[in-house]
Formats: structure tokens, sequence, C-alpha cells
């Protein structure tokens, strides 16, 4: 089936026939599996590994709430002037009936680099925007995770 772009502007057939070429390219490429996110760190890793055992369990508990899904990085929030924040995780949590979606932060530990400026930004965004949970989460595999609620 031919396409007709006739009635899209120049930039938007250039759009167009770029995506298509993409699409045709990645069609071809032997390994067609989704790609697995790129963790900014090995402790984000072995979390998102503990997180995707929970959710795969039916009734695998986090903090003694049931871990129902989780997503990477999921949303992005501006703090003030500019300044944003970006959690490592969000998690579906729930007690009962009740559902909750609970933003984490991820450290090996507070002492690494720039380690307190995510501090300060988890702080911020937990005061703004009280309607989530938040959780500081450190340690990792070997030792146990350490979690800390925020709200």
């Amino acid at each position: 089936m031919k396409l007709d772009l006739s009635a899209l502007s120049p930039r938007h057939r250039l759009a167009v026939r770029r995506e298509l070429a993409n699409r045709k390219r990645d069609r071809g490429h032997v390994d067609a599996t989704p790609k697995q996110p790129i963790y900014d760190s090995t402790t984000e890793a072995h979390f998102a590994q503990y997180v995707e055992a929970l959710a795969k369990a039916e009734c695998g508990f986090f903090e003694g709430r049931v871990m129902i899904d989780w997503d990477y990085h999921p949303m992005t929030f501006n703090l003030a002037r500019g300044l944003t924040y970006t959690p490592d995780f969000g998690l579906v949590l729930s007690l009962g009936v009740t559902r909750r979606y609970v933003l984490v932060e991820v450290k090996g530990s507070w002492k690494a680099k720039n380690a307190r400026d995510s501090r300060t930004r988890l702080l911020v965004a937990a005061e703004r925007f009280q309607m989530f949970e938040w959780l500081a989460v450190t340690g990792g595999p070997p030792k146990d995770w350490v979690v800390e609620w925020i709200s």
C-alpha cells in the first residue's frame, strides 16, 4: 500500500519518510526484541530485577503491600527555576482495595557522588507533590535494601 503524502507539508513529509525508513531498517534487524532500558547505575539495575520479580509473583510484597506494576523514570517534576527531578522508579502498590503510586529514588549509598543533590531534589519534590508517596532506597545486592519512607 502506497501512502499519499501530498497533503502534508514538506517538513512533515520528510518526518514520515524518515520514520518509514527507520521501521524498514528495524524490521530487517536480526535482534528485533524490545530494548531493555539502560539504567543509570548497577544499583538501579539490581532494584529493577528485584521489583520485576515481585511484580511477576502473584503475591510479591514490598514493604507490606502487594506489588502490582512498576515503571523506570516514570515522570519528571518541575521544581523551581528550571530545576527538574526525575525519580528512578514508579511502583503501583496495593493494600486491600487501595492502590497507591509510590515514587522511588535508588542510591547505592548517600555518600555517592551527587547524592546530596538527589536527596535535596527528592525532599523538595515530596514536599510539593504530596499526592504521591515517596521512598529513598539504598543498598542492594549483596546487602539488603534499606527503605526510607519520605512522605
